[in-house]
Parts: C-alpha cells; sequence; structure tokens
C-alpha cells in the first residue's frame, strides 16, 4: 500500500543498463535524474490511480520543461527511487493509451475541497492510500498538515447519507451530535444544582477553557465507558 504523501517529492532516475546496476564494489551505480513524481493522477471516476505527474528540473535553471506522465504500471523501486520499467512506454501517449483513459478528464484529488451532500465544509483532501500494483483507492483523509487550518469537519450534524456496502443507503448523525444530544438535559443550572456549584463559577470555568490557545482534560471516565462521559 503506498500513500499520495509517501510518493510526492520522490525522486525519478534513468534506469542503467543491463549488468550496469552496481559497481564492482558492489555498490549502485548513479542513476541520472529525471525530475520528481509533483502529483498522483487518478483516472476519471476517481477510485483508481493511473500513474504521476513527474515535474522535471528547469533546463539551465532557467527554461521549465513540460511535465511528463508516468504510468503506475511502468516503475520500480529501487534504493528508494522511481525507475522507470517499459522504456518509452512508461511515459506520456504510449503509456496513457495502455491505462485505458481519457488523461485531459483524469482527476488530482490532492487539495480539492470536500462537501458533504448538503454543503458542509469538511476541508481539502489531504492524503489518499492506493494499491500499488492496481491503484484501487482504499483509503483518503481530508486532513494533513499542509491543510490543517482549512480543515472544517461538520461536529454538529444531522441527515448525513451514508452508502454501505451492500449499496443500501442510511440516514446517520456526527458522533458530535450524537453526544449533544445525550448531554442535552444537562444546562449550567442543572449542574450547579447536582454539584452545589455556582453557576456563574461553572460559567467562568467553561470561558477559561474554551478560550485558552491550548488545554485538555486529565482526568475523567474514558469515553467508552458511557456516553456522557469527558
Amino acid at each position: 500500500m503506498l500513500t499520495t504523501k509517501e510518493v510526492a517529492g520522490v525522486k525519478v532516475v534513468r534506469p542503467n543498463k543491463p549488468g550496469k546496476e552496481y559497481t564492482k564494489d558492489g555498490l549502485p551505480r548513479h542513476r541520472r535524474k529525471i525530475g520528481k513524481i509533483y502529483k498522483t493522477v487518478f483516472a476519471p471516476d476517481g477510485m483508481r490511480v493511473v500513474g504521476f505527474i513527474v515535474r522535471r528540473p528547469d533546463l539551465l535553471w532557467m527554461f521549465k520543461r513540460p511535465e511528463r506522465f508516468l504510468a503506475l504500471d511502468a516503475f520500480d523501486i529501487q534504493d528508494g527511487l522511481v525507475v522507470p520499467s517499459r522504456g518509452m512506454a512508461s511515459w506520456d501517449d504510449k503509456a496513457i493509451e495502455r491505462m485505458g483513459v481519457d488523461y485531459d478528464t483524469c482527476i488530482i484529488w490532492e487539495g480539492i475541497q470536500v462537501k458533504t451532500r448538503s454543503g458542509a465544509e469538511l476541508g481539502h483532501v489531504g492524503d489518499i492510500s492506493f494499491d500499488e500494483k492496481t491503484g484501487e483507492v482504499t483509503k483518503a483523509f481530508a486532513l494533513s498538515p499542509e491543510n490543517e487550518a482549512d480543515y472544517n469537519p461538520a461536529i454538529f450534524m444531522n441527515g448525513i447519507e451514508v452508502t454501505l456496502a451492500d449499496g443500501s443507503t442510511i440516514v446517520c448523525k456526527t458522533a458530535g451530535q450524537a453526544y449533544r444530544e445525550a448531554v442535552s438535559e444537562w444546562t449550567l443550572e442543572k449542574a450547579a444544582e447536582v454539584c452545589w456549584l455556582d453557576v456563574d463559577a461553572i460559567q467562568r470555568a467553561l470561558d477559561i477553557y474554551t478560550e485558552a490557545h491550548t488545554g485538555g482534560i486529565s482526568l475523567g471516565v474514558a469515553t467508552d465507558q458511557g456516553r456522557q462521559s469527558v
């Protein structure tokens, strides 16, 4: 299994001639650099990786060279480097034809905004796991260190439609919404009465905690022991 973050920035190098992979001392020979993996390319349906965009270094540090498409089935990983394995058929038009996709309608998922069907913003696609042989997408994450500042998950929401593996659809609520409903009866006034505290004192404590830049609750019952636990 690979992820888009793992492959991003990995060097792509030319293969050495057969029998010339190692020096007489058994060390890997130097391979000429082609470029680095820039983006992962997905089939138009978004559910399968078909290859990668390789960004090449500028010519004479001045002139931009066009990016190239490297097919998923046309490389090996050797010593942490990506090595094309099908010669010229590894690249561009020949590779796209073999992968059976329309390149102009392929998708680059990374950085795309994520929303629910109702329009609630969740953030941006940060990382995607896929099978390195078949390209099948296995998992996607809306949060990554690169987009953490923009991550805005829907904490309180009802009516989320989820399609199950058998194709049936159910309506769910977020975990935050379930907690909100479970503790809705516990107003400040009720908590003050049960705990023999002043309402204003509870409010001040809440303000200190919620307005702090950092904070945490160090004691409490594990959340798996009760829905109203901290």
